[in-house]
């Protein structure tokens, strides 16, 4: 009757001896968060400007500032993996082992860095020689 069944013999045996089976292997640990981004960095400031004009009868001049807008702050990092779950304890027959415990779940992505600041506006300062005023702005 034996050697009609599929199942070799000696595996039979091995399921007739599991009184109980192993514990299942334990979780994982969690991954940690990624670390935070990069800060953005500061607009540069418009910059100075001095003109002096000697003779300003027929002249005009218009002057605009430009500072530099901040830069994009860098994103976060990605979160560390999951830890592996451990390995049921070993057992003398390959089919008594316990389950094999789960991965840990990986860590958040880190925080975005700190946002730059804009630039600021520098003063122009126009001086008409012929008129003896000065004008900043």
């Amino acid at each position: 009757l034996m050697s009609q069944l599929l199942i070799p013999k000696q595996t039979i045996q091995e399921r007739c001896k599991c009184g109980s089976f192993g514990n299942a292997g334990g979780a994982g640990a969690d991954g940690v968060q990624g670390h935070t981004g990069g800060s953005a960095g500061n607009g540069g400031s418009s910059g100075k400007l001095l003109v002096s004009i000697k003779d300003a009868r027929e002249f005009d001049l218009r002057a605009e500032k430009y500072p530099g807008i901040a830069g994009i702050p860098g994103k976060g990092g990605p979160g560390q993996k999951g830890g592996i779950g451990g390995t049921a304890p070993e057992s003398r027959y390959l089919t008594c082992y316990g389950a094999n415990g789960p991965n840990g779940k990986d860590g958040p992505e880190g925080h975005e860095g700190d946002p730059g600041i804009d630039g600021q506006n520098d003063s122009i300062c126009i001086y008409l020689a012929s008129e003896g005023k000065s004008d900043c702005y």
